[in-house]
């Protein structure tokens, strides 16, 4: 081999080899899931979807946008049967406990790069947030394949050595670095009348009956409100950042801003 062949042949694996490090130095989200979500098995759904959505319709709005119902969910401490978003967490070792408490440790951690549509849940519902200890980062709306980086194997406990996704498009979601998962106080959709309502920042997206949000903000109750429905929220911030979705490069800065 000559040395023009052995530069041509280098130069790049040595891209290869350094695109790969940087990829594994950005920030993710994990999903634990069990022994059915197979890569292959979650390849050819195209992703994960929320319990309260399919194929049918991934570019559209789920039903069901209350992130208040998502995180306080059903009985089995899972999420809402109609529930419009997709669990993850920004800890890792988070994911790996999740496993092992509610799947007898055998299943996968997927490593996900996050997008706009990704809401923080403590640092959106605050105090109220149900399960702070979960570090949730929500998906509003379906994960599509091609950002999930890679997974882990978890047999019995045992962690597999991790496995990258040659699908996951790194021009889309490897620029995306800031304010994801982000804080949108108008999807928290507590109910009417939540004590919530009257205090910051939920105020702004509520109709009181009285003009002083502080004199009743040790109530167990409020006379406040929602200006609009979770749903009629949630559609417009999904509308909004799922534009970046569709572009040849990464997200839209724009979408950033939230």
């Amino acid at each position: 081999m000559n040395m023009y062949n052995i530069r041509f042949f280098v130069f790049p694996l040595l891209l290869f080899v350094s695109f790969c490090s940087l990829a594994d130095n950005l920030p993710n989200v994990y999903r634990a899931v069990g022994l059915l979500d197979t890569p292959a098995a979650t390849k050819k759904a195209g992703g994960f979807f929320p319990k309260g959505m399919d194929g049918s319709r991934p570019n559209q709005p789920p039903p069901n946008i209350n992130l208040w119902n998502h995180t306080n969910g059903a009985e089995t401490g899972l999420a809402r049967y109609d529930s419009g978003y997709v669990a993850t967490t920004t800890l890792r070792t988070t994911a790996l406990d999740w496993l092992g408490t509610h799947l007898g440790n055998n299943g996968y951690i997927y490593h996900i790069r996050p997008t706009p549509n990704f809401i923080d849940v403590n640092n959106t519902l605050r105090r109220y947030s149900p399960h702070p200890a979960e570090h949730e980062a929500a998906s509003l709306g379906m994960i599509h394949w091609d950002q999930v980086v890679g997974w882990e194997r978890v047999e019995y406990g045992r962690v597999h050595p991790f496995e990258n996704n040659r699908d996951y498009n790194a021009q889309r979601y490897g620029g995306i670095v800031q304010g994801i998962p982000n804080v949108q106080p108008q999807l928290a959709g507590f109910p009417a009348g939540h004590v919530a309502w009257q205090q910051e920042p939920w105020v702004a997206f509520a109709n009181c009956a009285s003009t002083s949000s502080s004199a009743y903000a040790l109530s167990a109750s409020s006379s406040c409100s929602p200006k609009e429905s979770s749903e009629s929220y949630g559609e417009e911030f999904f509308y909004k950042q799922n534009i970046g979705r569709w572009l040849p490069a990464a997200i839209s800065p724009l979408l950033l801003d939230n």
